[in-house]
């Protein structure tokens, strides 16, 4: 299987922490796209990443907002 780079939140917890891919808490909006890379978080918890469109090829900055 090829590498495959993804977006992801660092969780910490005691004795370490967890690594939380993104992709896998997208909702129904959100399955057009894969997402790469995550690059900047404010205290709102809006999680600006860079994806890839799926449906229409090509990459795209997306906000990420959680309900």
């Amino acid at each position: 299987m090829p590498l495959q780079q993804v977006a992801f939140l660092w969780r910490p917890n005691i004795g370490g922490g967890q690594m939380i891919n993104l992709n896998t808490l997208l909702g129904a909006t959100g399955r057009n796209y894969r997402l790469i890379s995550a690059t900047a978080i404010n205290d709102n918890g809006q999680i600006v990443a860079n994806a890839w469109d799926i449906q229409n090829g090509g990459p795209r900055a997306v906000l990420l907002t959680p309900n």
